[in-house]
């Protein structure tokens, strides 16, 4: 096949990759007013592991900023999916609150969100699971508990329960 007629398919494949990845990083720096905050690769050995458990075919990258104040509700951590990757943000000041368990605990707990979105408790407590079952309950009640204190709401009580529940089933 001549140049001339190879160069067409070829500027349209390069178009197409381009969208895509011009508007990931579009989306990302409009998207809920999020400043991106620094990348985050402490976590990424235990990233990698919890995300190739639970078969995800995409990359997934944490950043930690100042994103407490995105809405009326007090949001500490979040998950998005974007074409190439997934994203958790997690705000700086409530990470800091955290014992090293919690803080593992929690971003578990945002990989169990790229699973199971933020629609309502059962997705609450499927996110919760995910991260009971890559740390301990201990870690995962004890981020929960700093996140209510923080005013986060998002059913505490029905989500703790159901952790004893999970964790007398373990046993």
């Amino acid at each position: 096949m001549g140049w001339r007629k190879a160069a067409p398919i070829f500027l349209s494949v390069f178009a197409v990759i381009s969208y895509a990845y011009f508007s990931e990083i579009g989306n990302l720096t409009n998207l809920d007013d999020i400043t991106l905050g620094k990348r985050n690769y402490q976590y990424q050995e235990f990233i990698n592991e919890v995300a190739g458990d639970l078969n995800f075919k995409k990359k997934v990258k944490l950043y930690v900023g100042p994103y407490n104040s995105r809405s009326e509700e007090q949001t500490v951590a979040f998950a998005r999916h974007f074409t190439l990757t997934y994203f958790i943000f997690i705000d700086e000041g409530f990470l800091n609150e955290l014992s090293e368990s919690e803080k593992r605990a929690l971003v578990g707990h945002e990989l169990g969100h790229i699973k199971f979105p933020h629609n309502d408790t059962i997705d609450q407590m499927g996110a919760d699971r995910i991260a009971l079952e890559h740390t301990s309950p201990e870690a995962v009640k004890g981020f929960l508990v700093k996140l209510y204190k923080n005013g986060g709401n998002h059913n505490y009580l029905i989500r703790m329960g159901n952790i004893e529940n999970l964790q007398k089933h373990q046993n």
